[in-house]
C-alpha cells in the first residue's frame, strides 16, 4: 500500500528583527501608524533584557495605534500552524491603556477578520457600581498587573514585573474543531515552558481557509523589543491566485 507523502513544514517567515531594516527594505513588512518610533538595536542600556533586535515604541493616547503587517505568500494565504514570538515587553501605559497584540487575519479587517490575536495588556478594571450619598471613599485603585491573552481569554494574568522577557508559540489546528493552542515562556530559555492553554480561532462566523496576513499592533503608549518570529505551515492547504 502505498503511503501519502506528507508534505514538509514549510517556514512562511523567519524574522530576526535585529535585521528589521534590510528586511522593510525588502517588502516583508508594511508599517503604518500614529507617533510611530521603530528601530533595530543591539540592546537597549535602560533595559535588564540586553537583546538584539527592534524597538517599538508608540506614544500618544488611547486613540494611537501602530501596525507591522506582513502579508503571508504575498496575499494569497496558508493555512499558519505554528507561530512563535519572542519579545520583551519593556513598559505600557496605563493612563493610555497601552495594548500590543500579534495576530493573523483572513482578510485586510484585522479587527473584524482576526483567527488569532494574543495579546499583552493590562486587566481590564473591575466595573463598579453607581455610588450612593453618603458612601465613604474608594481607596485610590491600584495598577492592574500586565498578563496575556488569546482570543479574548486570560491566559496569564501577570507576566511580573517589566521589563518582562515572554516567549509565545502558538499551533494551530485547521480540523473541523479549529483550535489555537498557546505556550510561554517567561524569563530566560533555560526556563521552563508553561502548560499548554487552548481556545477556538477568534472569529467562527464567517468560513475562510487560510490566513492571508501577520500582524503587530500597538495602541496606546508601549515599548516592545522584538527578538525573532517564526511563522511556519505543514504546506498543506495554500490560498488560490
Amino acid at each position: 500500500m502505498a503511503v501519502e507523502e506528507v508534505p514538509p513544514p514549510l517556514r512562511l517567515l523567519d524574522q530576526d528583527f535585529s535585521k528589521l531594516e534590510e528586511s522593510l527594505e525588502a517588502g516583508v513588512w508594511e508599517v503604518d501608524g500614529d507617533s510611530l518610533c521603530l528601530y533595530a538595536s543591539s540592546k537597549d542600556e535602560d533595559s535588564t533584557h540586553e537583546l538584539p533586535g527592534a524597538v517599538l515604541v508608540t506614544e500618544g493616547s488611547v486613540e494611537s495605534m501602530a501596525e507591522l503587517v506582513h502579508r503571508i505568500r504575498s496575499g494569497e494565504g496558508a493555512q499558519v500552524t505554528r507561530l512563535s514570538v519572542d519579545l520583551v515587553c519593556e513598559s505600557m501605559d496605563i493612563d493610555s491603556n497601552g495594548i500590543f497584540t500579534v495576530g493573523l487575519a483572513f482578510d485586510d479587517d484585522f479587527e473584524e477578520a482576526a483567527l488569532l490575536a494574543v495579546t499583552i495588556r493590562r486587566t481590564r478594571p473591575e466595573t463598579k457600581g453607581p455610588r450612593e450619598p453618603g458612601d465613604p471613599p474608594e481607596p485610590p485603585e491600584q495598577p492592574k498587573p500586565v498578563g496575556v491573552q488569546m482570543n479574548g481569554e486570560v491566559i496569564l494574568e501577570d507576566v511580573g514585573e517589566l521589563p518582562a522577557r515572554i516567549f509565545l508559540d502558538v499551533e494551530l489546528h485547521w480540523g473541523k474543531e479549529r483550535r489555537a493552542i498557546l505556550r510561554h515562556r517567561l524569563g530566560k530559555e533555560s526556563e521552563g515552558v508553561s502548560m499548554p492553554a487552548s481556545t477556538g480561532f477568534y472569529t467562527t462566523n464567517v468560513t475562510f481557509d487560510v490566513a492571508k496576513a501577520l500582524f503587530m499592533r500597538a495602541t496606546g503608549a508601549v515599548r516592545i523589543r522584538l527578538v525573532s518570529l517564526c511563522c511556519i505551515s505543514d504546506g498543506s492547504c495554500f490560498g488560490t491566485t
